[in-house]
């Protein structure tokens, strides 16, 4: 642990493996209450089931290539969003680990029903074949989206803490001018204040975030070419699509 209650050099792995295990567990719990119950869930998701429904149906008719660019291109996407959008709080991937595996599990659902097959062997040869990879690359994501959230939370209450300091001080001289010997506001925004807990804050963000978005983007290029070439085969040959 660093002077300032940064994490150090080593802790935030440690730390990731927490947030990676929340970001799965939602995503887990999503796609089995979407495979238990999808007509419960399915009006609120119906516009992302229609856009996907589209998005196949266009892409259908596309050379592998473009399959592969389209794929990859909207995976990609949705994860830097889910890590960007984690410094709100980490409200925004929380929500989406749980919405995809939600849409994960009805769409799974309608697939079974409608091909009159169980939904395990939907399972299997439509979604692993490149869902293994693509959902442990939106998981990491989301994960990091949430050791964001959680990073930018802690530099928060730590300027909110000193902050509060600096005005009880001043309450405590009437209001008047706080001796010099006191930490005042400008130590709460200066060098030994809030801004290098967030400026450690981020340094501690940064090299994890570079190494695991190049870890993603890789696995997110492999998995859309086994769904625009081996999982259409998987489905035309073994579930009669």
């Amino acid at each position: 642990m660093s002077h300032a209650g940064v994490p150090g050099p080593k802790q935030p792995y440690i730390q990731m493996r927490w947030f990676w295990g929340v970001a799965a567990g939602l995503l887990l719990a999503g796609y089995a209450a979407g495979l238990a119950w999808p007509q419960h869930f399915l009006p609120s998701l119906e516009p992302l089931v229609r856009h996907i429904q589209q998005l196949g149906s266009t892409l259908h008719r596309q050379n592998p290539v473009a399959v592969i660019w389209v794929l990859f291109l909207n995976n990609w996407i949705t994860s830097v969003s889910l890590v960007v959008f984690g410094v709100g709080f980490g409200i925004f991937p929380a929500w989406r680990m749980w919405v995809n595996g939600l849409l994960m599990g009805v769409v799974n659902a309608e697939v079974a029903a409608r091909l009159h097959v169980p939904w395990w062997k939907v399972a299997v040869f439509a979604l692993l074949p490149h869902g293994w990879l693509e959902m442990a690359a939106v998981t990491c994501a989301g994960g990091l989206g949430l050791f964001v959230g959680y990073q930018v939370t802690a530099a928060s209450a730590d300027a909110l803490r000193g902050s509060a300091r600096w005005l009880r001080r001043l309450a405590e001289a009437g209001w008047g001018p706080v001796a010099p010997s006191s930490r005042g506001f400008s130590d709460v925004f200066s060098g030994r204040g809030a801004w290098p807990r967030w400026r450690e804050r981020y340094f501690v963000i940064s090299p994890p975030l570079s190494y695991w978005m190049a870890a993603i983007t890789l696995a997110l290029a492999a998995a859309a070419v086994v769904e625009a070439v081996v999982t259409p085969w998987l489905i035309h040959h073994f579930l009669s699509v």
